[in-house]
Protein backbone atom coordinates (compact mmCIF):
# COMPACT_ATOMS: atom_id res chain seq x y z
CA UNK A 1 0.00 0.00 0.00
CA UNK A 2 1.31 3.43 -0.88
CA UNK A 3 1.53 6.46 1.35
CA UNK A 4 -1.88 7.77 0.26
CA UNK A 5 -3.51 4.38 0.83
CA UNK A 6 -1.92 4.14 4.30
CA UNK A 7 -3.11 7.67 5.08
CA UNK A 8 -6.62 6.83 3.85
CA UNK A 9 -6.61 3.62 5.87
CA UNK A 10 -5.79 5.55 9.05
CA UNK A 11 -8.48 8.15 8.29
CA UNK A 12 -11.04 5.40 7.63
CA UNK A 13 -10.27 3.71 10.96
CA UNK A 14 -10.55 6.97 12.92
CA UNK A 15 -13.76 7.95 11.10
CA UNK A 16 -15.27 4.54 11.80
CA UNK A 17 -14.47 4.84 15.51
CA UNK A 18 -16.13 8.28 15.67
CA UNK A 19 -19.29 7.20 13.84
CA UNK A 20 -19.61 3.94 15.77
CA UNK A 21 -19.30 5.84 19.05
CA UNK A 22 -22.29 7.96 17.98
CA UNK A 23 -24.46 5.45 16.11
CA UNK A 24 -23.30 1.94 17.02
CA UNK A 25 -21.90 -0.78 14.78
CA UNK A 26 -25.12 -1.79 13.00
CA UNK A 27 -26.12 1.80 12.16
CA UNK A 28 -22.73 2.75 10.69
CA UNK A 29 -22.59 2.61 6.89
CA UNK A 30 -19.61 2.56 4.52
CA UNK A 31 -20.93 5.70 2.81
CA UNK A 32 -20.95 7.55 6.16
CA UNK A 33 -17.45 6.33 6.94
CA UNK A 34 -16.12 7.56 3.58
CA UNK A 35 -17.80 10.94 4.06
CA UNK A 36 -16.48 11.29 7.63
CA UNK A 37 -12.98 10.30 6.46
CA UNK A 38 -13.12 12.85 3.64
CA UNK A 39 -12.48 10.31 0.89
CA UNK A 40 -14.43 8.81 -1.99
CA UNK A 41 -16.34 5.54 -1.72
CA UNK A 42 -13.89 4.06 -4.24
CA UNK A 43 -10.91 4.98 -2.05
CA UNK A 44 -12.61 3.34 0.91
CA UNK A 45 -13.28 0.14 -1.06
CA UNK A 46 -9.66 0.14 -2.25
CA UNK A 47 -8.51 -0.03 1.39
CA UNK A 48 -11.31 -2.20 2.82
CA UNK A 49 -13.76 -4.47 0.99
CA UNK A 50 -16.32 -4.38 3.81
CA UNK A 51 -17.29 -2.74 7.09
CA UNK A 52 -16.41 -5.96 8.92
CA UNK A 53 -12.82 -5.75 7.65
CA UNK A 54 -12.56 -2.18 8.94
CA UNK A 55 -13.88 -3.34 12.30
CA UNK A 56 -11.43 -6.25 12.31
CA UNK A 57 -8.57 -3.81 11.68
CA UNK A 58 -9.69 -1.67 14.64
CA UNK A 59 -9.85 -4.73 16.88
CA UNK A 60 -6.52 -6.01 15.56
CA UNK A 61 -4.75 -2.72 16.31
CA UNK A 62 -5.60 -2.95 19.98
CA UNK A 63 -4.85 -6.68 20.15
CA UNK A 64 -1.39 -6.19 18.64
CA UNK A 65 -0.16 -4.71 21.93
CA UNK A 66 -0.49 -8.11 23.59
CA UNK A 67 1.45 -9.75 20.79
CA UNK A 68 4.24 -7.16 21.06
CA UNK A 69 4.52 -7.97 24.77
CA UNK A 70 4.65 -11.69 24.02
CA UNK A 71 7.43 -11.08 21.48
CA UNK A 72 9.45 -9.22 24.13
CA UNK A 73 8.91 -12.10 26.54
CA UNK A 74 9.91 -14.64 23.88
CA UNK A 75 13.11 -12.67 23.18
CA UNK A 76 13.82 -12.66 26.95
CA UNK A 77 13.66 -8.84 27.04
CA UNK A 78 11.43 -8.90 30.14
CA UNK A 79 12.15 -10.36 33.55
CA UNK A 80 9.73 -12.38 35.66
CA UNK A 81 8.59 -9.36 37.71
CA UNK A 82 7.94 -7.35 34.55
CA UNK A 83 5.96 -10.23 33.07
CA UNK A 84 3.89 -10.51 36.25
CA UNK A 85 3.20 -6.76 36.26
CA UNK A 86 2.06 -6.89 32.63
CA UNK A 87 -0.22 -9.87 33.27
CA UNK A 88 -1.76 -8.34 36.39
CA UNK A 89 -2.41 -5.00 34.66
CA UNK A 90 -3.20 -5.90 31.04
CA UNK A 91 -5.60 -8.81 31.54
CA UNK A 92 -8.01 -6.79 33.75
CA UNK A 93 -7.74 -3.86 31.28
CA UNK A 94 -8.67 -6.19 28.40
CA UNK A 95 -11.65 -7.59 30.31
CA UNK A 96 -12.85 -4.11 31.32
CA UNK A 97 -12.69 -2.65 27.78
CA UNK A 98 -16.39 -3.07 27.02
CA UNK A 99 -16.33 -1.06 23.77
CA UNK A 100 -13.55 -3.18 22.28
CA UNK A 101 -15.12 -6.38 23.58
CA UNK A 102 -18.48 -5.50 22.02
CA UNK A 103 -16.73 -4.93 18.70
CA UNK A 104 -14.99 -8.29 19.00
CA UNK A 105 -18.23 -10.13 19.82
CA UNK A 106 -19.97 -8.43 16.88
CA UNK A 107 -17.17 -9.64 14.57
CA UNK A 108 -17.32 -13.15 16.03
CA UNK A 109 -21.08 -13.25 15.41
CA UNK A 110 -20.61 -12.15 11.80
CA UNK A 111 -17.97 -14.84 11.31
CA UNK A 112 -20.19 -17.51 12.84
CA UNK A 113 -23.18 -16.68 10.65
CA UNK A 114 -21.24 -16.96 7.42
CA UNK A 115 -18.58 -14.31 6.77
CA UNK A 116 -15.83 -16.76 5.77
CA UNK A 117 -13.12 -14.13 5.18
CA UNK A 118 -13.68 -12.68 8.63
CA UNK A 119 -13.87 -16.16 10.16
CA UNK A 120 -10.46 -17.06 8.70
CA UNK A 121 -8.95 -13.83 10.06
CA UNK A 122 -10.37 -14.52 13.53
CA UNK A 123 -9.13 -18.13 13.50
CA UNK A 124 -5.64 -16.85 12.64
CA UNK A 125 -5.90 -14.19 15.37
CA UNK A 126 -6.98 -16.77 17.95
CA UNK A 127 -4.05 -19.00 17.02
CA UNK A 128 -1.67 -16.05 17.46
CA UNK A 129 -3.22 -15.25 20.87
CA UNK A 130 -2.91 -18.86 21.97
CA UNK A 131 0.71 -19.07 20.80
CA UNK A 132 1.56 -15.77 22.52
CA UNK A 133 -0.12 -16.90 25.73
CA UNK A 134 1.84 -20.14 25.63
CA UNK A 135 5.08 -18.14 25.23
CA UNK A 136 4.16 -16.11 28.32
CA UNK A 137 3.30 -19.24 30.35
CA UNK A 138 6.51 -20.99 29.34
CA UNK A 139 8.68 -17.96 30.11
CA UNK A 140 6.94 -16.99 33.32
CA UNK A 141 6.86 -20.49 34.81
CA UNK A 142 10.27 -21.38 33.33
CA UNK A 143 8.98 -24.58 31.77
CA UNK A 144 9.16 -26.18 28.35
CA UNK A 145 6.18 -25.87 26.05
CA UNK A 146 4.05 -29.00 26.07
CA UNK A 147 0.52 -30.25 25.52
CA UNK A 148 -0.33 -28.90 28.99
CA UNK A 149 0.97 -25.38 28.27
CA UNK A 150 -0.99 -25.39 25.00
CA UNK A 151 -4.14 -26.58 26.81
CA UNK A 152 -3.68 -23.97 29.53
CA UNK A 153 -3.29 -21.30 26.84
CA UNK A 154 -6.64 -22.30 25.33
CA UNK A 155 -8.29 -22.21 28.75
CA UNK A 156 -6.83 -18.78 29.60
CA UNK A 157 -8.02 -17.29 26.30
CA UNK A 158 -11.46 -18.87 26.82
CA UNK A 159 -11.59 -17.46 30.38
CA UNK A 160 -10.67 -13.97 29.17
CA UNK A 161 -13.34 -14.18 26.45
CA UNK A 162 -15.91 -15.39 28.96
CA UNK A 163 -15.09 -12.73 31.53
CA UNK A 164 -15.11 -10.08 28.80
CA UNK A 165 -18.57 -11.22 27.73
CA UNK A 166 -19.79 -11.14 31.34
CA UNK A 167 -18.42 -7.60 31.75
CA UNK A 168 -20.04 -6.50 28.47
CA UNK A 169 -23.37 -7.89 29.74
CA UNK A 170 -23.04 -5.74 32.85
CA UNK A 171 -21.97 -8.29 35.45
CA UNK A 172 -19.92 -6.85 38.30
CA UNK A 173 -16.46 -8.42 38.28
CA UNK A 174 -15.20 -6.39 41.24
CA UNK A 175 -13.08 -7.51 44.16
CA UNK A 176 -15.85 -9.48 45.84
CA UNK A 177 -15.73 -12.04 43.01
CA UNK A 178 -12.31 -13.31 44.12
CA UNK A 179 -10.89 -13.15 40.59
CA UNK A 180 -7.83 -11.26 41.82
CA UNK A 181 -7.05 -13.93 44.42
CA UNK A 182 -7.55 -16.66 41.83
CA UNK A 183 -5.10 -14.94 39.48
CA UNK A 184 -2.59 -14.61 42.31
CA UNK A 185 -2.98 -18.31 43.19
CA UNK A 186 -2.42 -19.35 39.58
CA UNK A 187 0.63 -17.11 39.22
CA UNK A 188 2.30 -18.10 42.48
CA UNK A 189 2.29 -21.84 42.55
CA UNK A 190 -1.31 -22.91 42.28
CA UNK A 191 -0.52 -25.07 39.24
CA UNK A 192 2.11 -27.79 39.22
CA UNK A 193 4.35 -28.05 36.15
CA UNK A 194 7.65 -29.73 35.58
CA UNK A 195 10.50 -27.17 35.63
CA UNK A 196 12.99 -26.93 32.76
Amino acid sequence: MGETADSNKARIIEATKRIMAQKGVNNTTLREIAKEAGISNGSLYYCFKSKDLILYEIMDESASEAQKTAEKIHKKELGKEEIEHIILSKVPERIANVEENNLFFYLAQEALIGNQELKQKLVEKYQAWIDSTEDVISSYLEIEKSRLTKALSHVIIAAIDGLSLQKSMGLDLGEETGLGELGDLLMHGGIAFEKK
